[in-house]
């Protein structure tokens, strides 16, 4: 199931100023910049294409609005997904769920947690499934022999902390992957920074995701995680406006990803949200000639309703042509 995954994926897809005596804040962003381009060098060697690329199905329908770049965003309770580190910045709890119809028949939901103040920081809890109903099964000869259903899971705890002008946070998750009776089972790492630049309301993102040993199935197969680079910046010049781009590597599967994004709120209640996700040294990020033709490919956008300032609806689109667009719905509450 996660090859399949990988191939539909393949169709898709606080502004403070710098204080240059913030050694603390410093020496975590090195930290990170060196975990992250070490582990860049082992994976860059291996050829195999990795698997479980339900862990890459993107979440929440706002950070979807804006193309998907969120690293340097990150500041609802699905930053547990897109970078954990922006978890430190909440000031209330906050609870997200989000679900879509996604491609095949196939329903992709995922929740979120998160708790500030606790062990003086913020803890939460997450959960991802990708379900597919009742399959076909066939054998050699093409003949029906009966059905079988086939579901990924990825449930997480996650925690993050200021560290002066720097956040950062880990998100730790049990993995599940299961086809007919077969079943791999694993755990993997995410490791996330945020950190604001010297300009006022520019913020710079990094994570690292998908950090683990090998998927092992009880058949004795085994796939690598599908390990993922981010870097992101998120610029907010007015109240109202943010704008922010992504850049993303995936090692083993040897794929360089972009994302651009903007979310403006016209009036408290009103977000309006844009984005394209593409890749930039090789087309669109769908990638085939059907594809480019689209005029729509790589287009990416939602809107989001608020209740107050405790409840917000978003819904995103991402058209994909002939095959039809994903809809994608959060409902997120603060208390």
């Amino acid at each position: 199931m996660g090859r399949e995954v990988e191939r539909m994926e393949m169709k898709m897809h606080d502004g403070r100023k710098f204080k240059v005596k913030d050694l603390k804040g410093k020496a975590t962003l090195a930290l990170l910049f060196a975990l992250g381009f070490t582990l860049f060098s082992f994976n860059a060697r291996a050829a195999e294409r990795a698997g479980a690329a339900f862990l890459k199905i993107d979440v929440g329908a706002r950070a979807i609005g804006m193309g998907g770049a969120f690293t340097a965003v990150a500041d609802d309770a699905s930053a547990a997904y897109w970078n954990t580190a922006g978890l430190a910045a909440l000031q209330r709890r906050e609870a997200v769920a989000a679900h879509a119809d996604w491609l095949a028949g196939l329903r992709h939901d995922y929740a979120a947690y998160a708790h500030p103040g606790a062990f003086g920081g913020t803890l939460g809890v997450n959960v991802v499934s990708l379900r597919a109903g009742e399959i076909e099964g066939r054998d050699s000869q093409r003949q029906a022999v009966g059905s079988f259903t086939a579901a990924d899971t990825a449930v997480g705890v996650s925690f993050a902390k200021s560290l002066g002008m720097t956040m950062a946070g880990i998100n730790v998750k049990l993995i599940e992957q299961r086809l007919a009776s077969h079943r791999a089972r694993g755990a993997a790492v995410d490791l996330g920074l945020l950190r604001p630049l010297p300009i006022q309301g520019l913020t710079l993102g990094l994570a690292a995701q998908n950090l683990g040993p090998r998927l092992a199935f009880d058949d004795s197969r085994s796939f690598a995680l599908p390990f993922m680079l981010k870097t992101g910046l998120a610029y907010s010049p007015l109240r109202f406006l943010t704008m922010a781009g992504d850049l993303k590597y995936e090692p083993r599967n040897r794929l360089w990803q972009a994302a651009y994004g903007i979310e403006f709120t016209p009036l408290p209640l009103l977000a309006l949200r844009a984005g394209y996700h593409l890749n930039p040294f090789g087309g669109a990020l769908i990638g085939s000639a059907e594809e480019e033709s689209n005029p729509l490919a790589g287009f990416q956008g939602g809107i989001g309703v608020a209740a107050g300032k405790s409840c917000r609806l978003d819904y995103a689109i991402v058209p994909l042509g002939d095959i039809g667009n994903v809809q994608r719905f959060s409902l997120s509450v603060k208390f």
